[in-house]
């Protein structure tokens, strides 16, 4: 029976043990101990240092059922040979442990200048954070950038939404002042000078009539204006009226009359159309609401249902 360490050298045995508790091929289990406990584990492992060459009598026994035998026989640890580095840390390490104990009671530890005849230097260490900086700066400026962008395609949605409600009542306008025998260019300064007047109510719709009639003002064409117009309103019936009002310069006012008209009843039609889909949408959102109100009112009425037949 063999017992073998990291290290053997001249019948001694240097560094931690190898407990084997089974040996392949025999059905017999190990159980190892020593007259040394101080110093070996029960696992082979080596508790303190070894300062000189110790003999250490280990005993195996091995069971099988219900038979049993021991076998004792020595083994001589040595200590352990460290290279001159090696012994360098350890003295320091010691003169660090004796410093620590004598600083117990005062405010500060007086670390050693010299081991073994070399001076020792002691700097603080000092932690590289530039990466993790540069990663969280580039972290937040993505996440600005994103919010960024978020917040930039709801207020693109909420002016969407706005200029579609307001839509409807804008070319109901329209029609009911040129039916009334105003141009295409006095109707649209109309309704921008009676928007700016009331400026505290901001409208996307009418901010973009109030930048026509500033073009309109600065000399554009009028077939540029409601062009223009209808494109940075960004829907697609603003598009088709300012191609409506483009095209009528020409052949004038009465044929855009009734065109106004049914633009209207469309967009009438539009908005009864957005009503409904917003009250389908919102019935959808209080269906959550309503379930947990439900749960709650289940619990309230089925704890003391409960509580009463139990007792």
């Amino acid at each position: 029976l063999a017992v073998g360490g990291q290290t053997e050298e001249q019948d001694g045995i240097v560094g931690d043990l190898n407990f084997a508790e089974e040996i392949e091929g025999y059905p017999f289990y190990i159980t190892w101990s020593s007259d040394r406990r101080d110093l070996i584990g029960s696992a082979g492992n080596i508790k303190e240092e070894i300062p000189e060459d110790t003999l250490v009598i280990l005993t195996a026994e091995l069971e099988y059922d219900e038979w049993t035998y021991e076998h004792s026989f020595p083994v001589m640890l040595r200590p352990r040979e460290y290279t001159a580095v090696e012994e360098w840390l350890r003295n320091l390490e010691s003169s660090l442990a004796g410093a620590d104990e004598e600083s117990k009671n005062l405010q500060y530890m007086a670390l050693p200048t010299s081991v073994n005849g070399k001076t020792v230097e002691w700097k603080e260490k000092k932690e590289n954070k530039g990466v993790q900086i540069g990663g969280f700066c580039v972290v937040v400026a993505f996440l600005f950038f994103c919010s960024d962008t978020v917040e930039k395609r709801e207020q693109e949605k909420r002016r969407i939404e706005q200029i579609k409600k307001t839509y409807p009542e804008f070319i109901l306008k329209c029609a009911m002042l040129i039916g009334a025998g105003m141009t295409i260019r006095q109707t649209f300064q109309r309704l921008g000078r009676s928007y700016n007047s009331n400026s505290k109510l901001k409208n996307p719709l009418y901010e973009e009539v109030l930048i026509g009639v500033r073009e309109l003002e600065n000399g554009v064409s009028e077939r540029q204006v409601y062009e223009g117009f209808g494109h940075r309103c960004g829907i697609r019936e603003t598009e088709k009226l300012g191609s409506m009002l483009s095209g009528n310069l020409r052949k004038g006012s009465e044929g855009l009359k009734c065109a106004l008209r049914e633009t209207a009843k469309e967009a009438m039609e539009m908005q009864k159309e957005q009503i409904r889909k917003k009250g389908e949408m919102a019935g959808t959102k209080l269906l959550f609401p309503m379930l947990i109100l439900l749960l709650i009112v289940m619990v309230i009425i089925m704890i003391p249902a409960f509580s009463t037949f139990s007792i």
